[in-house]
């Protein structure tokens, strides 16, 4: 993305704006908290009548999963490809407490014995010791 970055971002603010309107684009930061460089677009999705309509694009999964194609297909000069489906990998969502309790079985079932850690006591006369007094 570094050599052709202003195609890029030109095409995402273009995607952007022919999507959800270009009178819809609040904002738009480029990011780069993460590894890859990505944007925070902020729109205000506001239907043909000047109505708040955010069901309009985000109503329901298929929207968006229309809108991940769009996207895919859009930016694929870039080489982003669009992620396979769930229609298609049959991926079922699990929750955080799902995800931790499979985690916690697949620790248990890879150790038999469960490694114990020494009980490690306060020091004493510590700084902080001497601050608090």
């Amino acid at each position: 993305i570094a050599r052709n970055f202003k195609e890029w971002y030109r095409k995402n603010m273009q995607w952007v704006k022919d999507t959800f309107g270009d009178d819809n684009l609040i904002r738009c930061d480029i990011n780069r908290d993460q590894e890859t460089l990505h944007l925070h677009t902020f729109i205000v999705p506001l239907d043909e009548k000047g109505n708040f309509n955010a069901k309009r694009w985000f109503g329901k999964k298929e929207q968006l999963e229309k809108l991940q194609d769009s996207y895919a297909e859009y930016m694929a000069e870039f080489g982003l490809e669009r992620g396979l489906s769930k229609n298609i990998t049959k991926a079922i969502h699990q929750t955080k407490q799902q995800y931790e309790r499979k985690m916690a079985k697949l620790i248990d079932d890879i150790f038999d014995d469960k490694p114990t850690l020494p009980k490690v006591e306060p020091a004493r006369n510590s700084i902080a010791d001497e601050i608090l007094r």
